[in-house]
């Protein structure tokens, strides 16, 4: 059996040990809540922003004028630019990583 001696030594270990636990609860709960009031930051700005956005784009639409005239797209007027204008050692922003954010940001 274990001595007196031994078994205090044992209950202060448990008892520091369940402290500690205690402790790193609580700090995972303080983080786990200042990580949802983040999100949620993140997620009213996202709407805020995407209405932002769609406020912008409706603005900046011309009002059409008439149903049976078609609007161009973006994607018409470059094609419509002749392959020799460019030159051959000069990037294309058609094939770059910003042609592709620029088309996914003006895209209705």
């Amino acid at each position: 059996m274990l001595s007196a001696e031994a078994r205090a030594a044992v209950a202060a270990a448990r008892a520091a040990a369940d402290r500690d636990a205690r402790r790193a609860r609580r700090a995972a709960d303080r983080t786990a809540v200042e990580a949802a009031a983040g999100l949620d930051a993140l997620e009213r700005l996202g709407l805020e922003l995407r209405e932002a956005v769609g406020r912008a784009r409706a603005a900046s639409r011309p009002a059409e004028t008439t149903a049976s005239e078609p609007r161009p797209s973006a994607s018409a007027a470059l094609a419509a630019v002749p392959a020799t204008r460019r030159r051959p050692g000069r990037a294309s922003m058609r094939s770059s990583g910003l042609g592709e954010l620029f088309r996914a940001t003006t895209a209705g």
